[in-house]
């Protein structure tokens, strides 16, 4: 959890913020303070559809080409079906969009 607001790179306010580590793949999530559960949930399963998405050498047909607006829905989506975000529960959602 972050202690100081979130920006993206166009300098607007984000719920959360992904760096990885591209010699080992690891991948550390922020998230903005202030969030209920849920919405920490959902701001996890977009950040992880993201970063898969990037990292991927060829992404799924089902995240191809998706806007951030598509990936903030199929997050809420997520969320709505599998819980709140676990690594049990990303790990079913990325075999679901066959990562």
């Amino acid at each position: 959890m972050s202690e100081e607001p979130i920006v993206d790179v166009s300098g607007s306010p984000a719920l959360g913020h992904t760096s990885t580590n591209l010699g080992t793949g690891a991948m550390e999530i922020e998230i903005a303070p202030g969030l209920s559960p849920e919405e920490q949930s959902i701001t996890i399963y977009h950040e992880v559809i993201e970063v898969a998405s990037l990292q991927a050498k060829q992404p799924p047909p089902t995240v191809l080409d998706l806007s951030e607006q598509e990936i903030d829905l199929l997050a809420k989506m997520a969320h709505e079906q599998y819980g709140l975000a676990t690594v049990e529960t990303l790990n079913q959602l990325l075999r679901d969009l066959d990562f």
